[in-house]
């Protein structure tokens, strides 16, 4: 699971959020959420005394990243020349499951900068979780071939799980192996 991070507007400028405020604020919206008709009771807790089950874990990682995909909807709508929160939107779409928005971000992406390998990496994770398989190859040999080269990270990919049992991806893998001997 990916930690999460949340920031608050303040003053047009980002600031990191006091940690204790927003794991209060995110607890109390978690529960409010599972029992909305329960009163909310602020409740003090600390980082370092927290201890959480996995599902709760679970549940407050989902709120980060529907917090971020609401974030970068507003930020992206605002500044729509902003690359950096385009492509931190399209990743959060694409956390949340919401895959043919963020392949519609990574598409816009790759349009813009066709020589980045990580918008063409992103853009092949994207149409593979799609099932655009024939695309998401050529994606991920178009990002290998302008510099991609990190094979341990390819083959642990859970969003390429299903190239992995074509031919042509298990060459590109042979291909960026010797590459990287090298």
């Amino acid at each position: 699971m990916q930690p999460f991070c949340i920031f608050r507007v303040a003053e047009g400028l980002l600031a990191p959020p006091n940690p204790s405020f927003t794991l209060n604020r995110i607890l109390q919206t978690a529960r409010w959420r599972a029992h909305p008709s329960a009163p909310l009771t602020p409740t003090i807790l600390s980082l370092d005394t927290l201890q959480t089950s996995s599902a709760l874990g679970e549940h407050l990682d989902s709120i980060g990243q529907a917090f971020l995909v609401e974030f970068y909807e507003v930020v992206t709508r605002r500044q729509p020349d902003n690359l950096e929160a385009l492509a931190e939107f399209a990743q959060a779409l694409t956390r949340q499951g919401h895959w043919e928005r963020g392949l519609e971000l990574d598409r816009r992406l790759a349009r813009i900068l066709p020589e980045d390998p990580t918008i063409q990496y992103n853009l092949s994770c994207s149409l593979a979780l799609t099932q655009r398989t024939l695309e998401s190859l050529e994606a991920l040999e178009q990002a290998i071939v302008l510099g991609y080269d990190d094979v341990d990270y390819l083959l642990d990919d859970p969003d390429l799980e299903s190239l992995r049992r074509h031919t042509r991806f298990q060459e590109l893998v042979r291909r960026l192996r010797l590459s990287n001997a090298y």
